[in-house]
């Protein structure tokens, strides 16, 4: 069974991003990843965003310093917790590749436990 992942990211983290899509995948997750370029941080969540949240089981987080600094981010992350109640799952993109590993993998052992 399909595991659709909703990815909440930071544009300036691109390139590590897609290295956690790519991981994910190899693990038979379906991350679900925007690079809407056309939005800015001062731009309300859309309605495109906002039902690609609902429509996925699960929520992930790329937490780096970019992030923190995102509204955008923020209100992806406030939408799915708060309104949506969603668990959201981190992965901290500042820390190194093996200890993004250790936070992904649990995320997918929740997915399938």
């Amino acid at each position: 069974m399909a595991q659709y992942v909703f990815f909440s990211h930071s544009q300036k983290d691109i390139e590590k991003v897609r290295q956690v899509r790519d991981y994910m995948e190899s693990r038979n997750c379906e991350p679900i990843l925007f690079n809407l370029k056309c939005l800015t941080d001062s731009d309300e969540l859309p309605g495109l965003v906002k039902r690609e949240i609902e429509a996925r089981s699960w929520f992930l987080c790329l937490d780096s310093a970019n992030a923190e600094a995102s509204a955008r981010v923020r209100a992806e992350v406030s939408y799915a917790k708060d309104t949506l109640k969603k668990r959201v799952f981190r992965v901290d993109l500042d820390k190194s590749w093996f200890m993004q590993k250790l936070s992904l993998n649990r995320m997918i052992s929740k997915m399938r436990g």
